[in-house]
This record gives C-alpha cells, structure tokens and sequence, in this order.
C-alpha cells in the first residue's frame, strides 16, 4: 500500500509542476495513473481497510488547505498561465498529493507500531 500512496504523491507533485510549465497540457501527466494497477499490492485484511478509510478521511484537511492557497492567489499569473485558467488540473493534482501523503504517513505508522 506505501507503494500505491508514493506514486499518488508523486503524480501529484510531477503534475503541479507540469501544468505550471505548460499549462493544461500539463493534464496529460494524468495518463499515468493508468499504470497504478502494475504496481505491487498487498494483502487487504481489515486493519488495511480501517487505515485506508482513515487515510480517506484525513486527505480533505491538507487539500482544504491547497484550496485556500489557490483561491488566494487565483488571479495570479506564473511562469506565464493564470491560475484561475488552469485551477482544474490544480485541483485534481492537489487531491492526488494529498491522498498520498496522507496515505504514506498513516501506513508509515502501521507498520512501526507493529515492531
């Protein structure tokens, strides 16, 4: 599961970074979420599910968080895009970025409270 949240972060972050280059051709970094099912996976027991349930939870305060920030600075003009044009794909990218660091640090957790 560490695995799936990393590359949910990381997305996230390659995404940011790519839509504040290009702009909303920047969205075709999105395509790679189509790879997360090659990724290796774990066993679901119920401890898993609880977690992730908790992961789901916790993922709207950092992205609130995000949120604000854009919302602040909508009219604001880097690396030549306008952000209220491109604030979809901040949107989506946000989520990814905070669904997986929220992710990673809980099952982080997990697995030291078990040794």
């Amino acid at each position: 599961m560490k695995t799936h949240f990393i590359y949910e972060a990381a997305i996230g972050i390659i995404g940011i970074i790519a839509v504040f280059i290009f702009g909303n051709k920047g969205g075709a970094v999105l395509a790679l979420m189509a790879l997360e099912p090659f990724l290796p996976k774990s066993k679901f027991d119920e401890e898993i599910k609880i977690l992730y349930r908790k992961t789901n939870k916790f993922t709207l305060i950092p992205f609130c968080i995000l949120l604000a920030l854009m919302f602040i600075f909508f009219n604001q003009q880097i690396n030549g895009h306008i952000i209220k044009n491109i604030c979809v794909w901040l949107f989506a990218y946000s989520l990814l970025l905070s669904h997986g660091c929220m992710g990673f640090v809980f099952f982080m957790n997990k697995k030291t409270d078990k040794s």
